[in-house]
């Protein structure tokens, strides 16, 4: 099968298009924009599975038992990478690619001819696997239909200019957020570096006004120093009975104290 030949794409570097998000690049979704999907692939955006996706991927099964009874063919899930694309296609053992459509919660199905997304779907299926005929099958738990799909070379060549364009803006702002995120990386080493030097001389400068100090309160030049006492804390779990204890003696069920050095302008 012939297909376009997007040159320049290096698959060790950059990510590769989901079949799910082609209609969206190619301008098919109701809400989604490419710009979404670019962000996405950029930014390495988790995905948040909604009740539908849950709804379909539970029922997806049955979906595929009910195809495999409607129409005597077996399928199996292909693997498929390509330079642009990578994902997963149904392949029935008619050689024709299958994809699933399972509406949330409807019982009604919309015609192939009302939706680009649904025929934009199936001919970058056949695409990226290399079928000639896709079968789309729509699936609730009442019916069930298909759409029998061929491959259209002309509107592939048409359509692919879209996810070149796609794929080369993807690429610029990939660049130029690695490029980013090595310089912010770098900054931050920087002044992380420069926090810990000033830490340590910070720490030897304090050790030096404290050894000036006289008593436990006192002004070095500008500074007071001040030493702070601080009780250890009750163990309350092995006090037999809490109640009208004195200071003193629950100062024989407190752990070890501490003291150390503040120092204020």
């Amino acid at each position: 099968m012939d297909a376009p030949f997007f040159k320049g794409v290096t698959t060790m570097k950059y990510k590769k298009i989901k079949l799910s998000d082609v209609a969206t690049i190619c301008g098919h979704h109701k809400t989604k924009k490419a710009n979404d999907v670019l962000l996405d692939m950029v930014y390495d955006r988790p995905f948040a599975p909604s009740i539908a996706h849950e709804y379909i991927e539970f029922n997806t099964p049955d979906a595929i038992e009910a195809y495999e009874e409607k129409t005597g063919f077996l399928i199996d899930k292909k693997e498929v990478e390509t330079e642009l694309f990578k994902g997963s296609v149904y392949i029935n053992v008619a050689n024709s690619c299958v994809l699933i459509h399972i509406p949330y919660m409807r019982d009604t199905f919309d015609a192939m001819d009302n939706r680009d997304d649904w025929y934009t779907k199936c001919q970058f299926a056949m695409l990226i696997s290399e079928r000639q005929e896709c079968d789309f099958f729509k699936w609730t738990p009442k019916k069930c239909e298909i759409d029998h799909v061929f491959y259209d070379p002309d509107w592939i060549n048409k359509n692919f200019e879209k996810i070149e364009a796609f794929y080369t803006q993807y690429k610029e702002r990939a660049e130029t957020a690695g490029i980013y995120n090595e310089e912010l990386a770098e900054e931050y080493k920087k002044v992380h570096t420069a926090f810990e030097e000033a830490k340590e001389a910070l720490e030897e400068v304090k050790k030096r006004v404290i050894s000036q100090a006289q008593g436990d309160k006192d002004k070095v030049g500008c500074l007071t120093v001040t030493k702070v006492i601080r009780k250890g804390s009750v163990q309350y779990k092995k006090i037999p009975i809490i109640a009208q204890m004195t200071e003193s003696e629950l100062d024989e069920y407190r752990g070890r104290g501490s003291s150390s050095w503040r120092i204020t302008f």
